[in-house]
């Protein structure tokens, strides 16, 4: 099956294996182009065969294959149907011509949460300041390492310092 095909189709989501997924019986790849130099687009999505790899026994979402296009990103993503959750998105990031780059983002919904909590602590920041640096850093850090509850309390942290400086100005 070309995975063209599987687009605006609904799909039982097994989840990812370095940048190989498995969506409904089918196991695809989608592969970053190794002869590009500094650059890396996004090659091509290849249907792959390969019973080393470890996927879940059952779904924990179905999604739906969505394209996703615009001026910066030419893509895919994989939308859960019920919540709106985008599990994985892949394709060539185009926002600098000269420095295109292959994505392949895969997201749990606790990581999307703390990332907005964060971003949302992040707006009350309002001047430069060393030790709130290292904490967004560090939340980050915390948040791509899936260690969701280190990142919770930092978040936390960094809440209670911005309030502090708050009271001080």
């Amino acid at each position: 099956m070309d995975f063209e095909k599987t687009v605006g189709k609904k799909y039982k989501f097994y989840g990812v294996h370095d940048t190989t997924f498995k969506i409904g019986p089918h196991l695809f790849e989608a592969e970053e182009d190794p002869d590009d130099g500094y650059r890396s687009y996004m090659r091509c999505v290849n249907k792959v065969q390969d019973e080393k790899l470890v996927f879940l026994r059952r779904s924990f979402a179905t999604v739906e294959v969505v394209e996703d296009k615009d001026q910066y990103f030419e893509g895919y993503l994989l939308k859960d149907v019920d919540s709106g959750h985008v599990w994985l998105r892949f394709g060539t990031d185009n926002c600098d011509d000269y420095y295109p780059m292959f994505i392949f983002t895969y997201k749990l919904p606790e990581q999307k949460w703390l990332e907005d909590r964060h971003a949302e602590v992040r707006k009350e920041t309002r001047q430069y300041d060393p030790e709130l640096s290292k904490l967004h850093c560090q939340i980050h850090d915390y948040i791509v390492e899936q260690e969701y509850d280190e990142a919770e309390k930092t978040i936390k942290k960094l809440k209670k310092l911005i309030d502090k400086q708050k009271k001080r100005h």
